[in-house]
């Protein structure tokens, strides 16, 4: 196993573990939330840590997986924003390819008058070398396009899904997973990942990102508590 299969495992992981312990905070998922939760979990059973360990054994890497076809869905922290929103994604990504790939197809869910609505995005690899979109993207979509995948429930009566296509800071299969992320969570996400494992090997993959990493690297944390007390210097105006 490689050192950015471990990251992207590990990332997928904590994302299982953070929407678990958001399940355990009732502040995290309000009743409405839950019951929008429940209604999914037949049509779109979510995954587990165990499975997710069982589809990515660390004792070996080069994995080619499609959670449709493992039938389950990657359910992520609900977002305070807009009202409630409750993202689930299917994840496919081949590390067993010259150039590793991945995919990720996010429906997010909200409840408007009682009613359940969404509105999805899929983030993806380049499709080939050359042509439209021959660079990490993320375009709208209507439904998890395989035969057989939940439609989303929307009263939109038009939507494209090969337009907008918007281009990612991303160069890999962890690349696109942060642009996910934080396209979902803000930067903040960053700022919860402090203290895993995983963030200094994260912070060298995607050097040369345009992801402020300095501001949750050890050293930033330890320069902005050395400056607590601190004065703030101030700028001498020049007399003229």
């Amino acid at each position: 196993m490689t050192t950015e299969e471990s990251v992207f495992r590990d990332i997928i992981l904590w994302i299982v573990r953070e929407e678990s312990r958001a399940i355990a905070e009732d502040e995290s998922y309000p009743a409405p939330m839950r019951s929008l939760r429940e209604s999914l979990l037949t049509p779109m059973p979510p995954c587990n840590e165990q499975q997710i360990a069982g589809w990515m054994p660390p004792q070996s890497g080069h994995w080619s997986v499609d959670m449709f076809d493992k039938k389950a869905y990657l359910y992520m922290s609900p977002i305070a924003k807009d009202g409630f929103a409750l993202p689930v994604a299917r994840l496919s990504y081949d590390f067993a390819a010259d150039r590793p790939s991945a995919r990720l197809q996010v429906g997010l869910y909200t409840l408007v008058h009682a009613r359940t609505q969404a509105v999805g995005f899929r983030f993806e690899a380049p499709t080939a070398l050359t042509g439209a979109h021959c660079y990490w993207h993320a375009q709208p979509m209507r439904s998890y396009d395989r035969a057989g995948s939940p439609t989303l429930p929307s009263r939109t009566m038009w939507q494209p899904v090969s337009i907008p296509a918007f281009p990612l800071d991303a160069k890999g299969p962890i690349g696109l997973v942060m642009c996910l992320l934080i396209s979902l969570y803000g930067f903040d996400v960053l700022a919860q990942m402090r203290g895993q494992p995983f963030l200094a090997d994260l912070q060298g993959i995607l050097a040369g990102s345009f992801f402020p990493f300095t501001r949750v690297t050890a050293e930033a944390v330890t320069a902005r508590a050395n400056a607590i007390g601190r004065k703030p210097r101030t700028r001498r105006r020049r007399r003229g």
